[in-house]
């Protein structure tokens, strides 16, 4: 769900725990649901658009900003030319449980103007997508067939290619948006005897549209980024973000 938090997850017939993900009881019997949390989603592209690109509101103009700085950062290489970001706006719950943990951006060059720092929020996302769904599937031993998306921020076609590129999972996107409402609807149906159970009920009232595959050449510039900078870069800055927390907030170690 690309909403303002980025929760994800997945099913399991398992009782499994994990740092990468929060293990609830699933409204299918006899099932759990494995539900990792991004706190700094669709929050973090808010705050960037409201801070320093409110000037592309424009009267009369039916774009968004979003979608002015989707089309320029649609013209940025994989990678931002050296910026990447950790999107901890909101601090972190999966998978370092970090209260002190504060955003992160390094790499900044002259040559970099706000359409990179745009795709850095949506490729710092996708990386930590990454590092907590690989988590989780290793959790499992089942690898992913797919992301089936929702949200708003599932309208970005941008996005959805970037998650696929560095996860190096297929990304689908849902007909349905507020999927939450339609998960309720699902279950009612079950309830009221229209469908003999959730997965029928699933199967008859859900559906996926559109498929990002993940570009090959693409993935291999991800994968070096990922397994390089992004995977070690919080736990290296991590004692660190703690004494700044202390020192600017009077925190507690």
């Amino acid at each position: 769900n690309m909403g303002t938090a980025v929760v994800s997850g997945t099913f399991s017939a398992d009782y499994l725990t994990d740092r990468a993900f929060r293990t609830l009881y699933a409204p299918i019997a006899g099932n759990y649901f494995l539900e990792a949390v991004i706190q700094g989603g669709v929050l973090t592209v808010g705050w960037f658009v409201e801070k320093f690109a409110d000037d592309l509101r424009r009267p009369g103009s039916s774009l968004r900003p979003e979608e002015i700085l989707e089309a320029a950062a649609a013209e940025v290489p994989p990678g931002c030319l050296g910026l990447m970001l950790v999107p901890y706006w909101s601090n972190a719950m999966t998978p370092y449980w970090d209260p002190a943990a504060s955003g992160i951006t390094i790499g900044w060059t002259g040559a970099h103007g706000r359409e990179h720092f745009y795709r850095a929020i949506l490729e710092g996302i996708a990386f930590e997508q990454r590092l907590i769904g690989d988590a989780m599937m290793a959790a499992t031993g089942q690898p992913f067939s797919q992301y089936v998306v929702m949200g708003g921020g599932s309208r970005s076609r941008l996005w959805c290619q970037i998650i696929a590129d560095v996860t190096g999972v297929p990304v689908v996107r849902s007909t349905t948006r507020e999927a939450t409402c339609l998960g309720a609807g699902i279950l009612a149906a079950v309830a009221a005897g229209w469908y003999p159970d959730a997965a029928s009920a699933a199967d008859r009232m859900t559906s996926t549209a559109e498929r990002f595959m993940p570009n090959s050449t693409t993935q291999a510039i991800y994968d070096r980024l990922y397994s390089q900078v992004y995977q070690p870069l919080f736990p290296t800055l991590q004692p660190l973000m703690h004494r700044l927390a202390t020192l600017v907030h009077g925190a507690e170690e």
